[in-house]
């Protein structure tokens, strides 16, 4: 007997993977006219997904020790910081 409720799952995870594929192209599963699957995974947590947090600290202090900010870029990021803080 055919089981609906697998063939929807089997499915659906199909569609998920194609979509985090297409993701890595700037490509959507509506391009090729096929639909998003349903519960799909956000931009955020593919990102969550793809990089490590302590590599991605890691390589920031890196790239600051490697080049400083001037006094003005770090004015406008404390700014920006400030703004989405409150």
């Amino acid at each position: 007997m055919f089981d609906y409720k697998l063939f929807r799952r089997a499915t659906n995870k199909l569609l998920q993977n194609l979509s985090l594929k297409l993701h890595d192209f700037d490509k959507r599963l509506s391009d090729y006219g096929l639909p998003e699957p349903k519960n799909s995974t956000t931009e955020l947590q593919i990102a969550y997904l793809q990089y490590d947090e302590n590599e991605q600290i890691l390589l920031l202090q890196q790239l600051k020790n490697n080049t400083p900010n001037t006094t003005e870029q770090d004015n406008i990021f404390t700014f920006i910081i400030n703004k989405i803080d409150n």
